[in-house]
């Protein structure tokens, strides 16, 4: 239910924008002597505005664009960028939550969804449902239930402390169930070898074994067939394509990942076919300029190919990956598929349909590793 000074607010704010002077001037001296702020009635207001603690000493700029259902809280000014408040004043889309103490300046766009942590100074565009706190503002995570509470984190040091200290605990554990095959991974895996991979396994690699980024599939993933795609013209996709970006995955799955995830990310579309998610970036210009850089690194003389049976990985696509004419090439999966020689079978990951995170479960794909390359490489 909202409150009475809201009601009020919008119930002045309908009958003075673009109304007469009289209505205009009862506005005026409800916001500026009532409520304490400065809101005027020319500004662009949606329906479903609300107002907590009275807005007070909140001010807005007049050219500012406000949407549906937003809500203000006290302290926070919203302002043109220059003298010209039309041209230059912030778009607030729909759904936006400020917090208090917030200033938001400039020619930017909020968008849906955003929240705005307390004390934040916006002077860039937020992407939809995102939450950016700070001086100056920065993304904290993605939308929906995970969003709220590590925003609720982020404000409590003290639990905040004790996640750090628990994933370190946890990273160590990890570590010690994958170390005892990191001496055979290392003669298989040289610094001068280009790992190319459908997600972040390549990552998890070049971390234990101290290598230079040569690579660009880090910190990222691919859906299946976009991944096939990809290796079938490595060398043109890696020295050629144009990387270009996407407001939305053409997969649903891709757009309800994002939804979820820790933070808002880019995707991007390299040579107008091959989708990628940059699942561990925070801006297109950081994905792009990570990703060409990494790309010239590339040793395509000595290129180690990973696959792994994940986002809509079909038998076509294995038997696709296997039939590549790569030398070293090993994919992971829970399928058992005859004639498939590059392709591991994972029996603790078939109740699951698929196999597990590159990450927790890497102490599983560096054993497979091991075996399937130790007859024929190691002795």
């Amino acid at each position: 239910m909202r409150n009475k000074k809201t009601i009020i607010f919008n119930t002045l704010y309908k009958k003075a924008h673009g109304g007469g002077i009289v209505w205009n001037t009862i506005y005026k001296l409800y916001t500026e002597y009532i409520l304490g702020c400065d809101i005027p009635a020319s500004t662009q207001i949606g329906e479903g505005f609300e107002i907590f603690h009275s807005a007070h000493a909140s001010v807005v700029s007049p050219g500012t664009i406000i949407g549906k259902n937003v809500s203000l809280r006290q302290n926070t000014t919203i302002g043109a960028k220059g003298f010209d408040s039309a041209e230059k004043s912030p778009i607030i889309e729909d759904e936006v939550t400020i917090g208090p103490n917030v200033c938001i300046i400039g020619n930017i766009t909020i968008g849906k969804g955003a929240t705005i942590g307390a004390g934040a100074v916006v002077v860039k565009d937020v992407p939809p449902n995102t939450v950016v706190v700070g001086n100056p503002a920065k993304i904290l995570n993605g939308g929906g239930k995970r969003l709220r509470l590590k925003y609720i984190i982020s404000l409590t040091p003290p639990i905040s402390w004790y996640l750090v200290i628990r994933k370190k605990i946890n990273d160590k554990r990890l570590y010690k169930l994958r170390e005892q095959y990191i001496p055979d991974i290392r003669k298989l895996i040289t610094p001068d070898t280009s790992i190319i991979s459908s997600n972040c396994f390549a990552g998890r690699i070049m971390q234990d074994l101290g290598m230079q980024y040569n690579t660009p599939t880090l910190g990222l993933y691919f859906f299946a067939d976009d991944y096939i795609e990809f290796l079938s013209n490595l060398k043109y996709y890696l020295t050629e394509a144009k990387l270009e970006f996407l407001d939305e995955s053409r997969y649903p799955l891709g757009n309800e990942r994002r939804a979820k995830w820790t933070h808002w990310y880019p995707i991007g579309l390299l040579g107008g076919k091959v989708e990628i998610q940059f699942l561990h970036y925070h801006t297109e210009k950081e994905a792009a300029e990570k990703w060409y850089r990494r790309a010239q690194r590339v040793n395509f003389d000595k290129l180690f190919i990973i696959g792994m049976e994940q986002n809509l990985c079909t038998i076509d696509n294995i038997k696709a990956f296997d039939k590549l004419l790569f030398e070293k090439k090993i994919f992971f999966s829970t399928k058992q598929i005859e004639g498939c020689s590059s392709n591991c079978y994972l029996q603790q990951f078939v109740d699951k349909g698929e196999v597990g995170d590159a990450y927790k479960c890497a102490q599983d794909f560096y054993r497979t590793i091991t075996e399937h390359f130790y007859e024929d490489t190691l002795n």
